[in-house]
């Protein structure tokens, strides 16, 4: 294991995410606002705590520059840095004014950088600027993976960025070159930063305040869910809403298949992608049921079909999206659409989004492989291929994707299981959809957890519990699995 070449990476990450708190710090400095500048000592001490480390990390490794890093040290690399990072922007949420507990601020860091978007805080409005921009800030950097936003700059290294970028992203194949990877995260860090700003300008010019418009951007492209108000997005203009909307949506769907349209100009990627016409099938029937059923049921007064509407497709697409924003209440919706809306936690949205959950791909592949099944059993001599996107898949592939989902679905047995242990008075509706909500970075869950709640009452050890389950959902397992055995660590 090259213990060097590792320290060198994560010395540089925290290097930025040092520069990162220095631009929070700058803005409490700047601000006139005393619950602004009552922060401005600890953001200076949590800058330069975090900088320094990093900075002393890469003077120590700096000779490693030029070395070669295999996957297993990739893997390493991606489950610290999750883990370090986490650590450290923890810091200023302990610090004054807010004196947050450790446990507090490590689930209040981690649901930001995993963008999950549940919360311990409460009284938002009340809180520094500064503060409710960094935790926009963690959740937008996480959108894309540190990794993932870091790659370009370790092409300066001139090594490491291909095992690094393949290991994070299960859109790029090993066999891409290190220029084409280069290229490839520079035009999804351009495309990121474009979504940003139509977001941005969008919710400006259609009546939403400077500050919030520019909390919600980097939050709904990074599909987070942190919102600068305890409202969320429901006091929002209905325009607004829309935008956010569409950055929801867009952070769903694969950056390579954005970057195939928006960058190559190759418009046929819209009729040839299964996961991208089963992602819009999914949210667009969805929205329908939870529409019918509000309507049936009679939760909205006569007539308000359009806010039904509305409501409907805005949770549909903030549930699947694993955003986490809620524009109604939705844990009062009868059980049809808290079931489907618990479904759409599962499914999350497309492979190589900024979403969570099993991925839709990993779904349409486990339900063509289970129907190949059945076949076999009446048809057992006769071979059955399996096509994504108009190519056959692999049984390695295929094989892959079924031990993912019965993993996943093992993880969250383990984690209702844990849950259930260290809170015994809460409901196991609350649990369910708590585990649910953090092994797949959503936020809000039902009941005690629902939209109009948050995570406060929970124990501590429960709340480090939810907050690794948020860490092993967002880098899928086996980043953080790894790291527990023994020979993962050994030389050869």
């Amino acid at each position: 294991m090259n213990f060097r070449y590792i320290g060198l990476i994560l010395g540089a990450i925290l290097a930025l995410e040092g520069m990162l708190m220095g631009t929070c710090w700058l803005y409490a400095w700047l601000s006139p606002l005393d619950r602004e500048t009552a922060m401005e000592h600890s953001w200076a001490v949590a800058t330069c705590v975090t900088f320094t480390t990093g900075v002393l990390l890469v003077a120590l490794c700096r000779r490693e520059i030029s070395s070669q890093i295999m996957r297993r040290e990739a893997m390493a690399v991606i489950g610290l840095t999750w883990i370090v990072s986490g650590l450290f922007a923890s810091i200023p949420f302990m610090m004054e004014p807010l004196n947050m507990m450790p446990w507090d601020a490590l689930f209040e860091s981690y649901s930001g950088l995993t963008t999950t978007g549940a919360t311990v805080m409460s009284n938002l409005n009340e809180k520094p600027h500064s503060i409710i921009l960094w935790r926009s800030m963690m959740q937008w950097i996480g959108g894309l993976g540190i990794i993932i936003l870091f790659v370009a700059v370790l092409g300066l290294f001139n090594a490491g960025g291909k095992s690094l970028f393949t290991s994070e992203s299960s859109a790029v194949a090993e066999s891409e070159s290190v220029a084409r990877i280069k290229a490839l995260s520079i035009g999804y860090l351009t495309l990121y930063l474009a979504f940003t700003v139509i977001g941005l300008l969008g919710m400006v010019l259609s009546g939403s305040e400077t500050f919030e418009a520019l909390n919600l951007a980097m939050c709904g492209i990074a599909t987070g869910g942190f919102s600068p108000v305890d409202e969320s997005a429901g006091h929002l203009p209905e325009i607004s809403q829309m935008f956010l909307i569409f950055l929801m949506v867009s952070g769903g769907i694969a950056f390579p298949v954005h970057y195939q349209l928006w960058i190559l100009r190759r418009l046929e990627v819209v009729k040839t992608n299964t996961e991208l016409h089963v992602y819009g099938a999914i949210l667009f029937v969805a929205t329908a049921i939870i529409a019918v059923d509000l309507i049936w049921v009679g939760q909205y007064r006569t007539g308000d079909y359009h806010w039904i509407i509305v409501d409907s497709l805005f949770q549909v697409t903030s549930i699947m999206t694993t955003s986490g924003f809620s524009s109604a209440d939705f844990n009062a919706w009868p059980p049809l659409a808290k079931v489907i809306l618990l479904g759409l936690m599962i499914i999350g949205g497309c492979a190589g989004s900024t979403s969570c959950g099993l991925k839709v791909a990993r779904v349409v592949v486990f339900f063509k492989a289970m129907l190949r099944q059945i076949r076999q059993a009446f048809r057992p001599h006769r071979v059955f291929k399996l096509n994504m996107n108009g190519r056959p898949l692999s049984e390695k592939i295929i094989a892959g994707v079924i031990f993912y989902v019965a993993l996943n679905f093992f993880m969250v047995l383990i984690g209702v299981f844990g849950l259930a242990i260290m809170q015994p008075q809460v409901n196991m509706a609350t649990i369910i959809s708590a585990v649910l909500a953090c092994i797949n970075n959503i936020g809000p869950g039902l009941e005690l957890v629902g939209p109009s709640e948050n995570y406060a009452f929970l124990r501590p050890i429960s709340k480090l519990w939810l907050s690794l389950l948020m860490l092993l959902g967002r880098i899928e397992f086996f980043a953080v699995l790894v790291l527990f055995f023994p020979s993962f660590w050994k030389k050869f």
